[in-house]
């Protein structure tokens, strides 16, 4: 944030367009609209995932020139986001299946395969990320509350929710109940 800092104080509008042509854009158009998307993005890290690429700089390089036009040492929060970045790269996506002991009867494939994307919920992994196993199944028991109250226990086509059974990912799976209690480890 040091970077996104410095040039929110130190820059007005008009003088970004010099920073523009300091960092080596010979648009100052195309220059100020990546500068632009810098300053818009949260952190460092948001910034090197979006994987920001304009004929001039990747993500990662256009950090780097901004921050050497600075004089920001910014090489540990860089490298903290490269690493952060390569940590949720790396981790299989976890995700929650939605379990209401379905059978079919008379419901056609296609309004069965239509609907099928309603029984998996997606987590984001940078949620997960640095968390220890009792936070991960506290941030998941909530989301499963969240979905059973917001669904009213009942999905269109599958029925009524008897259970979630969550997929975290390093391959371990947990029996929840509506409530977000686990009900089962390692099932």
């Amino acid at each position: 944030m040091k970077l996104h800092n410095k040039i929110k104080q130190q820059y007005t509008t008009n003088t970004l367009d010099t920073l523009v042509v300091m960092i080596g854009y010979r648009s100052i158009k195309k220059g100020r609209k990546t500068l632009q998307s810098f300053l818009d993005s949260k952190s460092i890290y948001g910034w090197i995932k979006s994987g920001y690429f304009d004929m001039k700089y990747d993500s990662h390089s256009f950090v780097e020139g901004l921050a050497h036009v600075l004089h920001v040492d910014i090489s540990k929060e860089l490298k903290e986001a490269c690493h952060r970045l390569e940590l949720v790269s790396s981790m299989k996506s976890p995700y929650i299946f939605v379990d209401t002991n379905f059978k079919r009867r008379t419901e056609p494939i296609h309004i069965l395969g239509a609907t099928v994307g309603h029984r998996i919920i997606v987590v984001k992994k940078e949620d997960l990320l640095f968390k220890n196993e009792y936070e991960v199944l506290e941030i998941i028991g909530n989301i499963i509350k969240k979905h059973f109250l917001h669904k009213k226990g009942y999905l269109t086509v599958w029925g009524q929710i008897k259970q979630y059974v969550y997929h975290h990912h390093d391959g371990k799976t947990y029996l929840f109940d509506s409530n977000g209690v686990v009900k089962k480890e390692g099932i």
